[in-house]
């Protein structure tokens, strides 16, 4: 069976949540940068846009975001990136996906929603999406 190893960008302000990511995607082989902000996620974000140095693929193979963050929402920051690459896979993890869904859909975007509390085959369902 083939493994595709993933880099990707966790904004989670909850640390226990983001620490969860980072054990149960890194045992998997996955590079994991997790921010605890919009702000500071947008930064890496934009610093791996300038790293990759192209407008077709994104700097990662996966962002994950958390909807409900204090000072940049995850649909701000959502927007913000898609903004950089359009071509970007982003989920949403949230405990009220009836609010992400109101919020988004307006803008046409298309998002694919973790469901909080999640478990381990719940993410790794959500992730192996794309692989399949």
């Amino acid at each position: 069976m083939y493994i595709l190893i993933m880099k990707i960008l966790v904004a989670e302000d909850d640390k226990d949540i983001a620490k969860a990511y980072q054990k149960i995607l890194s045992a998997k082989g996955h590079e994991i940068i997790c921010t605890y902000d919009g702000f500071e996620c947008l930064d890496i974000y934009k610093k791996g846009v300038a790293e990759k140095n192209s407008n077709y693929l994104p700097p990662f193979d996966l962002v994950i975001i958390d909807y409900s963050m204090p000072e940049m929402t995850g649909a701000t920051l959502a927007k913000e990136i898609k903004s950089l690459n359009s071509k970007q896979r982003i989920i949403f993890a949230t405990a009220h996906p009836d609010d992400l869904i109101d919020s988004i859909v307006p803008t046409s975007m298309e998002i694919e929603i973790l469901s909080k509390p999640f478990d381990y085959s719940s993410l790794m369902n959500i992730l192996e999406r794309q692989i399949a």
